[in-house]
């Protein structure tokens, strides 16, 4: 007796190329997951660097001059500016050392641990367009484009590092970089 194709079922290959495309599906779905979560982390940064800024702005009504914590050291890592920062989250500690001064008398806070490394650095620029103390140049591998810094004013620089792909390359650092001469916030790296 013969029996229908409609009721023998389906063949190896095909139950092979269904399981492709599965697999195809579920490769495109992770990357997209990974991705996404890289994304929420650098809001984290974007969020802590527009938080220190308006700390910087605060400071500078009441004393006149924007604060100097130094750019030497990635607050609360403790790690040195042009290292790796680190891969795991710490609790924010306003008595951590930039380099210059603690990051006390800023008023910055977090709900809970930060996986970004800051710095900021404050000073005056002269008549003559010097800055005091220097801008800095760079953060993590990215260079600082301050754009046009105008004469006879104080400034700020705010920065913030973090290797969010844990590849360790210091290199490939997500750096995001805000300041006082301009409302934007320069984005290195996103997600790396």
């Amino acid at each position: 007796m013969k029996t229908k194709r409609s009721e023998r079922g389906f063949t190896l290959i095909e139950l092979a190329v269904v399981v492709v495309i599965v697999g195809v599906l579920a490769v495109l779905a992770v990357v997209g997951y990974r991705k996404m979560i890289d994304s929420s982390r650098v809001t984290e940064g974007s969020h802590m660097v527009q938080a220190i800024r308006v700390a910087q702005e605060t400071y500078h009504s009441e004393t006149g001059r924007y604060y100097n914590a130094g750019w030497a050291k990635l607050c609360p890592h403790n790690v040195v500016v042009g290292s790796p920062p680190s891969k795991t989250k710490m609790n924010w500690a306003p008595g951590c050392n930039g380099g210059t001064a603690t990051w006390a008398p800023l008023p910055v806070h977090t709900d809970g641990p930060v996986l970004f490394g800051y710095v900021t650095q404050g000073g005056t620029v002269d008549n003559a367009g010097t800055a005091t103390p220097a801008l800095p140049g760079s953060l993590s591998g990215a260079t600082i484009a301050a754009g046009t810094v105008p004469n006879n004013v104080d400034y700020y620089v705010v920065g913030a590092a973090a290797d969010i792909d844990g590849d360790g390359s210091a290199g490939k650092n997500t750096v995001i970089i805000g300041s006082s001469f301009s409302n934007e916030l320069l984005t290195y790296n996103d997600g790396q």
